[in-house]
């Protein structure tokens, strides 16, 4: 995931990246995907649901206006029932 958001800080890689079948563009992923990596510090106050639409709302450009915000919502609302019994912090696999 690292190399694919673009914030592989070490190592070497080699080949091609390819997101289904075609050439990754780091300047066209970064506006379409959110990362959020596993060390990043979350509320818990908030669920992991919450902390991903935050996310995305701030990615968002502030040219979109509150309906197609709102229309964004309805459209990913349906992974709400993926993350709402998430806790939003959660110790690392061992």
């Amino acid at each position: 995931m690292d190399v694919l958001a673009g914030r592989k800080t070490w190592g070497y890689i080699d080949g091609n990246i390819t997101i289904s079948g075609y050439p990754k563009k780091q300047e066209t992923f970064a506006r379409v995907y959110g990362y959020c990596e596993q060390n990043d510090i979350h509320s818990p106050h908030v669920t992991v649901y919450e902390s991903l639409l935050y996310s995305a709302w701030l990615q968002l450009s502030g040219e979109i206006n509150s309906e197609t915000r709102k229309d964004i919502q309805t459209m990913t609302s349906h992974s709400e029932s993926q993350c709402q019994s998430l806790p939003a912090i959660m110790e690392p696999r061992q």
